[in-house]
């Protein structure tokens, strides 16, 4: 999900791995991906999206979606712009409609997952500021997610 610009999937596909790629900005949002009939649900090995999530107005539809499409066993590797203590009025870049906290994570999004689990360490809660961006101080954790 995410794939403009984004290395690892151009380092799969030159590998020659069956991915598909999925962007708005190359050939089709996700939304409009998942309403295929040609689109086979829970039939992904492994889905990454990386710096996308935080792009995304819907942010619960997209983990629902993602969801959707993991099979069985499938892991899901997410990142997203995240800092703590972080409240809807602070500073933030443009481009994001948020920036992620522990309360997103585990409050709104996991809950959502319920064939999946969380299978990291929660790093990412305590993630010191890995750039600035924008004036915004922030780091860039990972989330890692398993279909049961």
């Amino acid at each position: 999900m995410g794939c403009y610009e984004d290395t690892a999937y151009e380092a799969l596909k030159a590998k020659v791995y069956n991915v598909t790629g999925i962007d708005p900005f190359i050939n089709i949002d996700l939304n409009s991906f998942i309403a295929q009939s040609s689109t086979a649900k829970s039939s992904f090995d492994i889905i990454f999206s990386t710096s996308v999530i935080e792009h995304v107005k819907d942010d619960e539809l997209f983990i629902s979606q993602i969801r959707d499409l993991l099979g069985v066993g499938g892991v899901a590797i997410l990142t997203m712009d995240f800092k703590n203590g972080y409240k809807d009025h602070n500073a933030r870049p443009v481009e994001d409609y948020r920036l992620y906290t522990p309360e997103d994570i585990l409050g709104r999004l996991v809950p959502l997952l319920h064939n999946c689990e969380l299978v990291d360490n929660c790093f990412w809660q305590r993630s010191a500021p890995d750039f600035t961006y924008g004036n915004v101080d922030y780091s860039l954790p990972r989330l890692f997610l398993k279909e049961r």
